[in-house]
This record gives structure tokens, C-alpha cells and sequence, in this order.
């Protein structure tokens, strides 16, 4: 009996390849209960529920007869050696913690060196259970890989807890969706086998299943993890690139002047020889009105389309409002090399984009790595555009004064392992009605009404005292907003009412470098329950100035 079952588990071992890394039940990358030193995949995100119950929490027993746990974890890779990792403990009548943790892989690799790796668990907090700092050692030998570590508890009152000196484990990969462990943590003894779905079944994500014993305690556990890419694809683009070795160059950026004095023998060439017309400049007009776009202008600067639109369709996400336009352009550019395309909001220009329509065609057709690379290369950008030049068709089409808009979004208000509850919630229904009085000035007001919440938003109880202003009907917000745009400073300043019961007055400020890759922002507010409201406008007015001051300060540089 037993030469067939080696046989068998040797036949299996030919079968696998490299070890993949998973979450322990103690939300860091390791195998039951202990660390290796591996970490999260970069740009993926992990999820796992588990049911194993701590160790460490036997020594606040309190004479009960029970134990039970439930933990969920949720993970993060940055980079490639870096992961950060919260956990929510619930243990009725024991703990209920919510903890982080990080783990750094030191970024040495060699052949037959081990890999090393640093660590922290339950960082911070007023009521620590699982705190822990530890390093561990690991090495793939064939389809093995052991693990050996030290590590410190940071509760000394408590003597043999887990990971409180030395610890240890191996993991061998039986199959590619089979691998067994055993370990020591210091104190106890496990072995457990995790399961895993082939990836050929779903794709980019990761589902395993594990089951645990524990030998010292004769407890039986289990655990799910989930592991998704947060960029698909992202790694295999990058492999390609790599193996293609295109010499593709750099995006590249320009300025406001830069894209008004473009040499129109360098840049600006038709693709014909002959006078243009306008039919396909009427085109894109009216399908983009047609769509819903608001505020819209079609124009002729030099030789290139020159389009400006106010997104109002694609809430959230100009990348798709782009995308339509440039496919509107594409299809309607005879005659025409280049286009010219500035974004709008609330009327004041935002952002704008040059670049080749063929270029841009050939991305649209056959959206390959090389076409978006080339497109990126080609494309320039500002935030602001000189229309003095600009032929326009007419005057703005579809315009965005005076009409009412109504927004329906849920506010939800959530507190998570506290002493409370290990989780509470008040989920409510938003209406936010506004409308444009003028170039970058709006009238807003939001509306809230709460639909659903748990048992501790009830009247009497914790959050329901707390947050008993959210469990009725209220007028949140009324407030009006004023938007000024100075090259690459936009300023938005709210005066009004703020969260039911203040009025006050709030400024955000954007400065972006001239290159688009640095920004700045500074938020400033003021409220209270009894403000007079010419005060306020006294201070609106000061801070427009102000900027507008510093503005020219910047001319006469």
C-alpha cells in the first residue's frame, strides 16, 4: 500500500512548477500561521475569510467554555517587494480587533541565496492582540520550499505566545493546484493543504481554498482567498514591450504657447490639396450635440479641426467622453491632419489635446501596445487654449445655461471593528439638484433621505444617539460655487450650507506644473453655526482677489 501511494505522489511532483504565494490565516503572505518571505503579487489586490482561532487569544480565556473566530483580511502589493494588509478579527466574547500590517522583501535576489523579508503585524492601536515584529528566510529548493524565521512579541506579560522567537515551516507544491504545509510557529504545530482553481477557469483571478489542522489543539480550520489584478494585463503588455524592443519615444508635453505657434509647415499639413470644406466640421457638431454634449464649437485653427466641448454625458470619466469625440473626428477629418480638442467644465476650459488623426485612427481601428504607445508619443496637452485665431462655425451649441440637473447617489455611513460592532451601517439615498448661472459659477443643493441600517443605528442605541441627525430626512447641502481659471491655477470657491447645521465658506485650489506631472492642491474652509453671511462674502471676495493679485504678480515676472 504504501509503494503505490509514493508512486503516486511522486508521479504528481513532475507535474508542478514554481510555488505560488497565498495569505495566512494571520493576514500576511506566508503558510498557516507563520511567514515566508514572499509578498503580494504587484497591482494585486487579495481578499480572504478564515475561521481559525488564535492561539494567542487562549490566554484571555475568562473561563469560557467556547471558542470561535471568523477574520477577514484584505491586501494590497505595492510595488514589487511591498504589501500592506488589514484584519478584522471577531471573536464573541474574546476580541474584536481591526489591525494592519506590512511586509518589505529586501530587493537582493541571488541563485543560491535565500530570499529575506521584513515584517510588522497589528501596527499601532489602542488594544493590540497580535502585535509582532518579525524576519524570515526562505529558499524554492526543486518543489519545496522551507521557511525560517525569528520573530517578537510585543506583549511581554504573556510568555510562549506565537512567533515569539524562533518558528519555521515548508510548503511542497504537489500539483499546480495542490500544496501541502506544515509549520511550527512557537508554540503550536500545523499542517494544512491548499487547493487552488486552475487559472485557465477564471481567467486572471486567483481562487484558493485551504484547510488546517491544528496538532497541538486538535482544531480543524479553513480559509478562502481571492486574489485579483487591479491592472489587467498590465504585466503582459509590459513582457511584450520588452521582446518587441520598439524605439518608440516619450509622450510628449507641451504648453499653452507651444500648441498656438506650432509651425504649420512642420505640423499642420491637409491631407489634401484642395480648399476644405465645412461639411465635416458640421458633422461633428451635431453628432456630438446628438450624444448630449453641451456648450460645443467647432472651428478651423490654421489647418486643423478645432473642437471644444462641456462632458455631460460620461459623468466621472473624460477618458470616454474623448474617446468619443476623437471617434467622431476620425470619421469625419477629410481634409484635415490634426485636431485640437479642449475639454470644458461649468464653461471654463479644463484641458486640451492635440495630435495626428492618423495616428489616432490607427489606435481607434487596431488598438495594438505599439498604436497606444505611438498615440501617447504624439499627443500634446495644456490646460488652457488661445482661441483668438479660431474660426468657429457658430456660436455654442447646446448650452448649459440654466439647466437643471439631478443626480441620484447613495451615501453610506460605515464604522468597522469597533467596540460596537464588528460592522455597522446607515446606507441613504442622495438627490443632488444643480444648474449653471454663468462661466464657472453653480448652484447646488443636496438632499438626503436614509433607507436601510443595522441594528446599532436604532433609536437608543450607540449610533443611533451619535448619528441621529442621519436617521431623517435633511437638506445637507445648499451652496453656491464660484470656478476661476488662471493658466494653470483653477480655484473653486463654496460659500453655503455645509452638512445641515454650518455655514461657512470652502476654497480648493489646483496649481499643475506646466508639464502636467506635478500637481499641488490646498483645501481651506471655514463654518460655524452662526456665521453672518456678508462675512462670508467678504472673504470670497478677498480670496478671488488675492489670486488675481498673484496672477499678475506672474505676468509682470
Amino acid at each position: 500500500m504504501r509503494l503505490p501511494f509514493a508512486f503516486f505522489c511522486s508521479t504528481l511532483l513532475l507535474f508542478s512548477d514554481n510555488l505560488s504565494s497565498s495569505l495566512s490565516s494571520q493576514g500576511f503572505t506566508g503558510l498557516i500561521n507563520t511567514p515566508n518571505a514572499q509578498v503580494i503579487q504587484e497591482g494585486n489586490a487579495v481578499f480572504q475569510f478564515n475561521n481559525q482561532f488564535d492561539n494567542n487569544l487562549r490566554y484571555y480565556d475568562y473561563g469560557k467554555s467556547y471558542n470561535s473566530e471568523e477574520n477577514y483580511i484584505a491586501g494590497i502589493g505595492f510595488y514589487s517587494n511591498f504589501e500592506v494588509i488589514t484584519r478584522l478579527v471577531e471573536s464573541i466574547g474574546y476580541a474584536r480587533d481591526l489591525s494592519g500590517s506590512i511586509k518589505y522583501q529586501i530587493p537582493y535576489q541571488n541563485t543560491y541565496l535565500p530570499t529575506l523579508a521584513i515584517g510588522a503585524q497589528d501596527i499601532g492601536g489602542a488594544a493590540s492582540y497580535f502585535t509582532n515584529y518579525y524576519a524570515v528566510l526562505d529558499k524554492e529548493i526543486g518543489i519545496f520550499r522551507p521557511s525560517f524565521g525569528y520573530g517578537k512579541s510585543a506583549d511581554s506579560l504573556i510568555k510562549d505566545k506565537r512567533m515569539d522567537g524562533l518558528f519555521g515551516g515548508v510548503e511542497a507544491k504537489v500539483t499546480d493546484w495542490m500544496s501541502v504545509m506544515a509549520e511550527h510557529d512557537g508554540k503550536e504545530n500545523h499542517t494544512a493543504v491548499r487547493l487552488r482553481v486552475p487559472n485557465e477557469w477564471l481567467s486572471a483571478v486567483n481562487l484558493e481554498a485551504t484547510v488546517a489542522q491544528n496538532l497541538t489543539q486538535s482544531q480543524t480550520s479553513f480559509a478562502v482567498n481571492v486574489a485579483i489584478p487591479l491592472f489587467h494585463d498590465s504585466q503582459k503588455n509590459l513582457v511584450l514591450l520588452n521582446e518587441q524592443k520598439n524605439n518608440i519615444p516619450t509622450v510628449t508635453t507641451t504648453t499653452n504657447t507651444q500648441i498656438n505657434t506650432l509651425s504649420s509647415k512642420e505640423v499642420y499639413q491637409p491631407k489634401v490639396e484642395s480648399t476644405v470644406s465645412n461639411h465635416g466640421l458640421e458633422t461633428i457638431q451635431k453628432q456630438l450635440v446628438a450624444i448630449g454634449f453641451e456648450n460645443v464649437q467647432v472651428g478651423i485653427y490654421d489647418k486643423s479641426i478645432y473642437i471644444k466641448a462641456e462632458n455631460s454625458v460620461f459623468d466621472h470619466n473624460d477618458l470616454d467622453a474623448l474617446g468619443v469625440i476623437m471617434g467622431s473626428i476620425v470619421n469625419n477629418s477629410e481634409g484635415y491632419s490634426h485636431y485640437i480638442v479642449t475639454l470644458l467644465k461649468n464653461n471654463l476650459q479644463t484641458l486640451t489635446i492635440s495630435g495626428n488623426v492618423d495616428i489616432c485612427q490607427n489606435y481607434l481601428e487596431t488598438p495594438t501596445i505599439e498604436h497606444q504607445q505611438a498615440l501617447k508619443s504624439n499627443l500634446q496637452f495644456s490646460r488652457t487654449f488661445n482661441e483668438m485665431n479660431v474660426k468657429f462655425l457658430s456660436k455654442k451649441q447646446n448650452s448649459s445655461f440654466l439647466v437643471p440637473r439631478l443626480e441620484l447617489s447613495p451615501g453610506l455611513t460605515t464604522t468597522i471593528g469597533t467596540e460596537v460592532g464588528a460592522f455597522d451601517y446607515l446606507l441613504a439615498l442622495r438627490a443632488n439638484a444643480y444648474t449653471t448661472l454663468y462661466d464657472g459659477l453653480t448652484l447646488s443643493a443636496m438632499y438626503e433621505m436614509p433607507l436601510t441600517h443595522s441594528q446599532n443605528f436604532d433609536e437608543g442605541y450607540t449610533y443611533g444617539v451619535m448619528y441621529q441627525d442621519k436617521l431623517k430626512n435633511r437638506l445637507v447641502n445648499t451652496m453656491l460655487h464660484q470656478t476661476v481659471h488662471y493658466e494653470s491655477l483653477l480655484n473653486t470657491t463654496s460659500i453655503g450650507q455645509f452638512q445641515a447645521d454650518y455655514y461657512g465658506v470652502l476654497n480648493h485650489s489646483n496649481f499643475t506644473t506646466t508639464s502636467g506631472e506635478h500637481g499641488f492642491n490646498l483645501k481651506l474652509g471655514t463654518f460655524s453655526h452662526r456665521t453672518m453671511i456678508p462675512l462670508l462674502i467678504v472673504i470670497s471676495i478677498w480670496v478671488h482677489i488675492v489670486i488675481f493679485m498673484l496672477h499678475l504678480i506672474c505676468l509682470l515676472k
